[in-house]
């Protein structure tokens, strides 16, 4: 097993070695060859995380360095700061002291007490002027530097882009999804200053691999079901209406205040599709026969509303549960044994104590939680990235886990005679619901099964749309 030897924050070196996999060396030297930038485009859940710490480790053998993590949220920041303890490195977050930090670890620098800085900074702290101007200061006491963009996909957002400065002369960019949703410009930023992808491991790739000397895989396999519901004709008449003042608003010109109308209309439109009243009932018809049985369970919500509806249904179904909404506390509480409210929630699930967790949003990037292999997909939007991130979430190996199962709520037009299953819209709607299905079921065990039963849907929609 190929090892890489890690050098401490101060002068001395550690003893601590670590072990990496072979797609783990591959990744590492790719970037190595490409002059120390690219992306490294690596399944949720095969060590993006490890595999940047190799690339840290190299940079650090040439010389004194400087190195900047961003992260999207402080609960991720905090994990790079576990992971890279060794180093000794400093959290930049908006609610710390984080200028006082960093100039005392400059200071031990320039005094001969350390090599090596390292800043872990949410996105939003290191776009900001007073991070940007103060890493720029300290980072000249240093032969070299480095900035990891993890989930770098992030950065591309506007606000975001002030983090990539140039004084970072090696760039390492993390995501299993880097390209953004609708954003060619924010993309091509990206593109410009990290580079291109330098090593690709796929989630086939991942499910694929095994350990040569565990057998362990790198993502557990897993099986989909697509479980299909229809608008009511309230929900679809005032989808088609939302179409239609969508479309008024459509073309080049629009001022600000127009597009902003536009949107907001996309996103309520958006939500008809999430929220449709069937897929309620759908869930309670396939949970039934999982009950005596359900747990490490995860279901994906839209908003508080359905969530609130679907914690109903659990509790009339006696099982257990708990919320991720995104409201948590990030800070230790003695009532939670010196652990954030948010860490104490996932504990709970992982030892079996919560059978399952309702969340919205919140568990789509950098939660590890492998005991995961069940999930129910109430709600997704049109961007990839966020059901790869969530069956991301379900694909971590653990003890007894054979399989993961994928459960997704897919909107199809009705099969009713003299219905507008043939519609324009229609056709829309159930193209981003088909496009999904092919996704996610691309890897699946039984995605044989899925294709046929996608043909028998579409010759059934049809026969009816002929009618």
């Amino acid at each position: 097993m190929p090892q890489i030897h890690v050098r401490k924050g101060t002068a001395s070196p550690s003893r601590q070695v670590l072990k990496f996999r072979n797609y783990q060396t591959d990744a590492i030297n790719a970037w190595m060859n490409r002059g120390m930038r690219g992306v490294l485009e690596m399944a949720t859940g095969t060590g993006k995380t490890k595999t940047a710490r190799g690339c840290i480790d190299q940079v650090m053998k040439k010389g004194s360095s400087c190195v900047l993590v961003t992260a999207p949220f402080e609960h991720i920041a905090k994990q790079w700061v576990e992971e890279l303890s060794d180093l000794e490195p400093v959290l930049a977050s908006g609610t710390r002291r984080w200028r006082e930090d960093i100039r005392q670890a400059h200071n031990k620098k320039k005094l001969g007490r350390r090599d090596n800085l390292v800043v872990v900074a949410v996105q939003n702290t290191a776009a900001s002027s007073p991070f940007v101007e103060l890493m720029n200061e300290v980072s000249g006491s240093f032969d070299y530097t480095l900035m990891i963009g993890d989930e770098v996909h992030g950065l591309g957002a506007s606000f975001f882009q002030a983090a990539m400065q140039t004084v970072y002369q090696y760039r390492l960019g993390l995501s299993a999804t880097p390209q953004r949703y609708f954003d060619e410009e924010g993309t091509q930023s990206l593109l410009e200053y990290f580079g291109d992808t330098a090593f690709r491991f796929s989630t086939r790739d991942a499910m694929e691999w095994v350990d040569p000397l565990t057998g362990q895989r790198a993502l557990s396999p897993y099986k989909y079901f697509p479980i299909f519901v229809t608008l009511e004709q309230n929900e679809l008449d005032e989808y088609l209406e939302l179409s239609e003042s969508i479309a008024k608003l459509s073309g080049e010109g629009l001022d600000s205040q127009k597009q902003n109308l536009r949107e907001a209309l996309l996103f309520q439109r958006a939500a008809i599709i999430k929220t449709a009243s069937q897929k309620i009932p759908a869930l309670a018809t396939a949970l039934q026969p999982l009950v005596s049985g359900l747990e490490f369970c995860l279901i994906y919500c839209h908003d508080m509303e359905q969530l609130g509806e679907v914690g109903v249904l659990l509790s009339e179904l006696g099982v257990t549960y708990q919320k991720i909404t995104g409201e948590e506390s990030n800070r230790g509480e003695a009532r939670y044994q010196g652990l954030s409210e948010r860490d104490w929630i996932l504990r709970q699930f992982a030892n079996g104590n919560t059978k399952t967790l309702l969340a919205i949003k919140c568990l789509d990037e950098g939660v590890d939680i492998p005991a995961a292999r069940t999930g129910f997909i109430l709600a997704s939007s049109g961007n990839p990235r966020e059901f790869i991130q969530r069956r991301g979430r379900l694909l971590r190996p653990s003890p007894d886990k054979q399989f993961a199962t994928i459960y997704d709520f897919v909107v199809r037009p009705p099969l009713e005679p003299g219905s507008k299953s043939k519609s324009t819209s229609w056709i829309a709607i159930f193209k981003k619901e088909l496009e999904r299905i092919e996704e996610i079921s691309s890897d699946a065990l039984n995605r044989d099964d899925v294709k046929t039963i996608i043909a028998k849907l579409l010759l059934e929609i049809g026969n009816y749309g002929h009618q």
